[in-house]
């Protein structure tokens, strides 16, 4: 029998993270472009590649492929943490501005890349006709997680 030489993984991973408070800090849009790309930057940086960012003034949605090093609490501390840091220091008073402590998130089959991308950068569109307790129940439903936002 074969022995395999190597460690191999395609771990596709659905992470969502609201603002602090649900507060609308990233209400301008050149802003929340710009932490966007940062967020995807960061992964990238982090070796979770094929990183996807989009979300709207009060959460963001990553997908990425979760590099086999690390593990997923490991990336969403450290995205986070970068993450705070950068938003901090761009103009416009968001000294104040902080993650919420949770997240959710859920694992993305290889044939659903596609379909997770196309939602996931269009989330303004989305948005305007579920507010996020009617995205986050739905998901919860998918992924047959027993939760919901009341």
């Amino acid at each position: 029998m074969e022995h395999m030489p190597h460690t191999l993984t395609k771990l596709f991973t659905h992470l969502i993270f609201a603002t602090g408070d649900r507060r609308y800090y990233l209400q301008n849009l050149d802003l929340r472009s710009r932490a966007h790309e940062y967020l995807a930057s960061a992964l990238r940086g982090m070796n979770c590649g094929q990183a996807v960012v989009g979300g709207v003034s009060d959460h963001v949605h990553l997908l990425f492929d979760l590099d086999q090093n690390k593990s997923l609490s490991e990336v969403v501390r450290e995205i986070k943490k970068a993450s705070t840091r950068w938003i901090k220091q761009q103009d416009g008073g968001l000294s104040l501005f902080h993650w919420q402590e949770g997240y959710a998130a859920f694992s993305v089959s290889a044939s659903n890349v596609k379909t997770t991308t196309a939602y996931i950068l269009n989330q303004e569109k989305h948005h305007a006709e579920f507010d996020w307790k009617t995205e986050l129940n739905t998901l919860y439903e998918k992924y047959g997680i027993d939760y919901r936002h009341e």
